[in-house]
């Protein structure tokens, strides 16, 4: 339901899940909080991301880890806090790169992008669209890799960072055409 955004839907299952007895396993309700999170942060309501956050409570798991660092980011740059969101993001992507899981670090190196582009440090912001297009390169996702390294070459370019800005236009160049 929340990849078909029915995020109504989405809402209700969570509800469901964790009112259910007998009570899910410890790992199903810190993904049920984890996904509340997200629903919290598109709806734009910190008070419920907090909650959720405090719901997923502190982890061991470098995967429950991650879901809560994500959310942290997420309640950062709700509260406009762009160094913690950044710093938030950035550990979101070393724990899903740790775990193997390419396309969410992707997603959480663009978000420490946009996170660095608030911040109005675009040499920063540049560095992280760049490893995100070059990790969706080599997960195959082309039309992703052609985004984020233009967007790596733009903001580079913007940011005073020559090196960054020819790195992103050396891949878009390997990139195979659409």
């Amino acid at each position: 339901h929340y990849y078909r955004e029915d995020l109504e839907l989405t809402y209700a299952v969570t509800d469901e899940i964790l009112a259910a007895e007998p009570e899910a396993s410890p790992l199903i309700r810190s993904k049920t909080f984890y996904l509340r999170g997200l629903i919290a942060a598109q709806r734009g309501n910190a008070q419920a991301l907090r909650e959720a956050i405090a719901g997923l409570g502190e982890p061991a798991l470098p995967q429950l880890m991650a879901d809560r660092y994500d959310l942290m980011g997420h309640l950062a740059m709700a509260e406009k806090n762009w160094k913690a969101a950044i710093d938030a993001f950035d550990r979101t992507a070393d724990l899903r790169r740790e775990d193997l899981d390419y396309a969410r670090m992707i997603e959480a190196l663009v978000l420490a992008a946009r996170a660095c582009e608030q911040a109005k440090d675009l040499s920063q912001a540049s560095s992280r669209y760049l490893r995100a297009g070059i990790s969706a390169t080599l997960q195959g996702e082309h039309r992703k890799a052609r985004k984020w390294l233009k967007r790596a070459e733009t903001s580079a370019v913007a940011g005073g960072d020559p090196l960054v800005a020819g790195r992103a236009r050396h891949h878009l160049e390997k990139l195979p055409g659409d």
